[in-house]
């Protein structure tokens, strides 16, 4: 998310014009959420926790 703002806002071609402002973060934090709710919600299939299972 945070390389994707910092993409969104070097495309000037003045370097001193790059700017990550707070409606490209929050633009791309919506991306995320809006990919995670996507991806939360397929049916039939099961999700896979990584991490340690309690012996």
């Amino acid at each position: 998310m945070c390389v994707n703002a910092i993409h969104a806002g070097s495309t000037d071609a003045d370097p001193a014009k790059w700017k990550v402002t707070q409606e490209r973060m929050e633009r791309e934090i919506g991306k995320v959420k809006k990919a995670k709710a996507e991806h939360s919600g397929e049916k039939g299939k099961s999700r896979r926790r990584i991490g340690f299972q309690p012996s």
